[in-house]
């Protein structure tokens, strides 16, 4: 439970005052404009922690004040929210209505506002706003390519495009990192950051590759998979044929197994770090991972059991 690494550090009732802001400051600006807190992502209260973020970073910045710390877990808030969003309107996963985009845009302004309070407009923190902006936006183009037909993603591409997608999580470590005076920590966390990126959507391709097939969205592990079943026409290709790639020639296995190198890499980046919060949230990584590996070999079992019968994946 994240709460266990809060209260050595004295940060017990930090994750109450930050949701009682973002419900207060963030939502009921929302409603002020006609926009519900329904149309929001992540936008009800959460025992997940998304308000935390920054906290995670507390023992590499302990001098940095608790109100910056506040101020930046809703940012965080606010920009996990506006990402997700824009992520489902591009995709389609919602309907979209004019206060979508309307919130969509008006948290990012938000987010920005409340950043801008934080730092003069000569900090060198605006230098790694543009950039990790930059970052983000040319990832999410890279990877619409990856949708509607299959082409090939190796693994570089696939390390770039994840960490270009999850990039404005960096923004608080940058942050942090400025108001500490601490920038020669920045290389370090935003490596830190991209391998714990990488794992974490290994982990959901490893769970939405179904999804993803019908949905015609390939995912660096879906288009692996692709590559190694017999049909010539990936596109063809059934879900049946997929599951028997990815069960019976193991092929599940082989793409773990590469996960779970990133994560002992990670440990080790951790533990230099030597923040307790970060180490528990790449522990929380280690732990999903290896709770989805599990599951799959259940399911691999279960299907040698009672043999690859149509339907039964």
């Amino acid at each position: 439970m994240w709460r266990e690494w809060l209260e050595p550090a004295g940060l017990t009732r930090e994750p109450d005052i930050v949701e009682r802001r973002y419900r207060e400051e963030v939502l009921g600006e929302l409603r002020a404009m006609g926009i519900g807190p329904d149309l929001v992502p992540n936008a009800g209260p959460t025992e997940g922690g998304y308000m935390l973020y920054p906290y995670l970073f507390h023992g590499c910045f302990p001098e940095v004040d608790l109100t910056a710390f506040r101020e930046l877990g809703i940012i965080a808030r606010i920009y996990l929210s506006q990402v997700i969003l824009v992520d489902q309107l591009l995709d389609g996963d919602v309907a979209a209505r004019r206060e979508h985009w309307l919130a969509a845009q008006w948290l990012l302004q938000e987010a920005n506002r409340r950043l801008q309070r934080l730092f003069p407009p000569d900090s060198p923190f605006w230098a790694d706003h543009t950039a990790i902006w930059r970052s983000y936006y040319a990832a999410m183009a890279r990877e619409r390519r990856h949708t509607g037909r299959p082409i090939p993603y190796p693994r570089e591409e696939f390390f770039q495009i994840t960490a270009g997608i999850f990039a404005p999580a960096k923004l608080i470590t940058s942050a942090l990192a400025t108001l500490a005076g601490q920038r020669a920590l920045l290389a370090a966390l935003h490596e830190a950051q991209d391998l714990f990126a990488v794992i974490d959507q290994m982990v959901d391709d490893l769970d939405d590759w179904r999804v993803d097939l019908r949905n015609r969205r390939y995912s660096h592990f879906l288009t692996g998979a692709l590559e190694r079943c017999a049909a010539r026409d990936p596109e063809a290709v059934t879900e049946q044929e997929v599951a028997e790639v990815i069960f019976m020639q193991g092929y599940y296995e082989a793409f773990a197994a590469f996960g779970t190198q990133l994560v002992e890499a990670l440990v080790d980046r951790a533990a230099r770090l030597g923040a307790p919060g970060w180490s528990w949230a790449v522990s929380a990584l280690g732990n999903k991972l290896t709770g989805r590996l599990a599951a799959m070999r259940r399911v691999r079992r279960r299907l040698q059991e009672a043999g690859l019968a149509a339907g039964s994946v």
